[in-house]
């Protein structure tokens, strides 16, 4: 078989990304969205994405939202009055979890990349039936790539595309005070990333043994993509991922007693400026490894430049260890949780 660690499929992956952002961006994103109040969920990296939806509609809205975690649905809570936004790039089985309440809600979102022909040929006809229901009820359907984003473990494609079309579907709800968001002003930033790959392979040793990443606000509540980089890409422990001054309040001196390499991605403001120089400091008064990383552009969209400046690091690292993304660990022993209910 060529390509037997499935690295090579990783690559082309993410070599194509910013071909799916062009396409994004050339959709039409000006409807708006009657929704006063929104339930949202997802799991895995879909969890993020809900949670990114919540925080900008907290914060760039007059809507209200909140995340329910999807194994909530397991003890079918009740609901009034909402739309429920669920995001899910496969339709996966959990999700019925979910739509079992779905009469509750005044309307349904479902951001996916599923479509109903991808569902029936790839042999999911559970799903496909569920998607026809959802379509037949009237249930919004936010697409995004990538539709089979299957046979290695590793998602790189949804988790990206995910965010973006979460930030552009909010660009139509009710008072919506979000930063300008073109494809031109995109791709300004993205030009500035500067993704330290050596750093990270140099330290490879010492990072697969857990180490801590220091983000914006924003990166921290949407953050499980990142995290599942490498614990999904790699199979490392899980980073630990915290807002700067969360720092102060036990990690540090953690570390203090127990040296890990720390990552401090800054961002573009003052603020962002000064605390990262002020954990720096605190980093060096005890030397363990660290990296600054710039996070240029809008805060709104540092999650999504997030996912492409640590892409990057994943491949280098994945090849550099020789990460087999085919046949992984567990593989087909996760049914019991993953198939449920």
């Amino acid at each position: 078989m060529t390509d037997p660690a499935g690295l090579e499929l990783l690559a082309e992956r993410l070599e194509k990304l910013p071909e799916y952002f062009r396409e994004l961006f050339s959709r039409d994103w000006s409807a708006t969205h009657e929704c006063s109040r929104i339930v949202a969920t997802g799991l895995g990296s879909s969890e993020a994405h809900a949670r990114y939806l919540v925080s900008l509609c907290q914060h760039h809205t007059s809507v209200s939202a909140r995340f329910v975690p999807l194994a909530d649905f397991v003890r079918r809570p009740k609901f009034q009055g909402e739309s429920l936004a669920v995001f899910s790039q496969g339709l996966s089985q959990n999700t019925r979890l979910v739509f079992q309440s779905r009469t509750q809600f005044d309307r349904t979102i479902l951001f996916t990349a599923a479509s109903l022909d991808a569902l029936v040929t790839s042999g999911k006809p559970d799903r496909a039936e569920l998607f026809s229901a959802l379509v037949a009820e009237g249930a919004e359907m936010v697409r995004f790539p990538l539709a089979e984003e299957y046979t290695i473990l590793v998602r790189v494609i949804g988790p990206a595309c995910g965010f973006l079309a979460a930030r552009l579907w909010a660009q139509g709800l009710a008072g919506q005070r979000l930063p300008p968001l073109d494809e031109p002003s995109w791709n300004e930033w993205l030009s500035r990333i500067r993704p330290p790959v050596d750093w990270f392979v140099e330290n490879a040793d010492a990072l697969s043994n857990g180490f801590v990443i220091l983000a914006p606000g924003l990166v921290v509540e949407s953050g499980y993509n990142l995290v599942s980089k490498f614990v999904e890409g790699l199979f490392w422990p899980a980073p630990t991922l915290l807002d700067y001054l969360s720092f102060a309040h036990g990690p540090f001196q953690q570390l203090a007693a127990r040296p890990r390499p720390v990552v401090l991605l800054v961002g573009d403001s003052p603020e962002d400026r000064d605390l990262a120089d002020r954990a720096s400091q605190m980093c060096r008064s005890i030397r363990i490894p660290t990296v600054e990383i710039p996070l240029p552009g809008c805060p709104s969209v540092a999650p999504i430049l997030a996912e492409f400046l640590l892409n990057p690091i994943l491949l280098a690292l994945a090849l550099h260890l020789g990460v087999n993304q085919r046949d992984w660990p567990g593989k087909g022993l996760d049914s019991p949780l993953y198939a449920y209910p």
